[in-house]
């Protein structure tokens, strides 16, 4: 399988091809029959195959041979594109401020939060001012 490339590429995809690279990451290595029974709503199978051969031209995904079938993998590792999307997602629906997503996910699904996770944050936020040099206070 082809080598991953250093800078991400997410933001090129069109909603199809950001759906499969979604579904590559969750299951894996998967085959073109996997990726397709996730899929809502899914095109013809050769539509699918088309797809994957210009995310592949594009650099995003590699194939190798699994038996008769072709598995497909991501070229960007889970924490690359997850980064790449939360960036997106934050530039898009909160002008950048994780503040505010954060806030934003907080007041709507406080329920979501696992036990002890608001620990883990607080003990994230602690060592992450123990590391880095104070900021100026953000103007609005």
């Amino acid at each position: 399988m082809a080598q991953p490339h250093s800078t991400p590429t997410y933001p090129s995809l069109s909603r199809r091809e950001r759906e499969i690279l979604d579904i590559i990451h969750r299951l894996g290595t998967p085959t073109l029959s996997d990726i397709i029974a996730e899929m809502s709503d899914p095109p013809v199978r050769a539509a699918v195959r088309t797809l994957m051969n210009i995310m592949e031209r594009k650099g995003h995904v590699s194939h190798g041979k699994a038996g008769r079938e072709f598995v497909y993998q991501a070229t960007q590792s889970r924490a690359v594109e997850g980064g790449s999307s939360l960036r997106r997602l934050l530039s898009t629906f909160f002008k950048g401020s994780l503040t505010d997503a954060i806030a934003c996910h907080f007041s709507e699904a406080p329920e979501e939060l696992k036990e002890g996770e608001l620990d883990e944050i607080a003990e994230l936020v602690d060592r992450l001012r123990t590391q880095a040099p104070p900021n100026p206070p953000r103007r609005s």
